[in-house]
């Protein structure tokens, strides 16, 4: 199985958990989207490109080169989760709401029925059984050799 892929680099050690910062490089490389791609760190965070703390099973340091990577089915699911579930309830709270109390109201609900969404989808993963899944896993060291000329 291929997973997706991403380079980052440690910008802190705490304890057995290590700060990872992706660098932006526009897309995982496994995929065909070159363009408008999103990286791992950002599912699921209200800042992109935010830090991702991760548990430290290769002894890194500060300043060190990882690659993370997580399963395809995984980032699918979470891409769904992310953006498909806010989006139903959207629809689901206007589409009741209209036809209960008229088009103000639908308005109104349906913005409630995404806010909604996107509580439950941020309660729902930190639950520790889902966030395990979709939490990156260290996959290996970049070692950066210098060439001298």
């Amino acid at each position: 199985m291929q997973f997706a892929e991403e380079t980052a680099i440690v910008s802190e050690v705490e304890g057995d958990f290590v700060l990872l910062k992706t660098q932006n490089n526009g897309s995982c490389g496994n995929c065909s989207s070159k363009s408008g791609c999103g990286n791992i760190s950002s599912i699921f965070s209200f800042k992109p490109r935010s830090a991702l703390k991760i548990s430290n099973t290769l002894q890194l340091k500060e300043g060190d080169s990882v690659v993370v990577a997580m399963s395809p089915s995984n980032l699918l699911l979470a891409t769904i989760l992310m953006y498909l579930m806010p989006l139903l309830l959207l629809f689901l709270f206007s589409i009741v709401a209209k036809s209960i109390w008229g088009e103000n109201a639908s308005i109104a609900a349906g913005l409630a029925g995404l806010g909604v969404g996107l509580l439950w989808v941020k309660k729902y993963t930190q639950q520790s059984n889902v966030s395990d899944m979709f939490q990156p896993k260290l996959v290996r060291k970049v070692i950066n050799v210098a060439v001298t000329s």
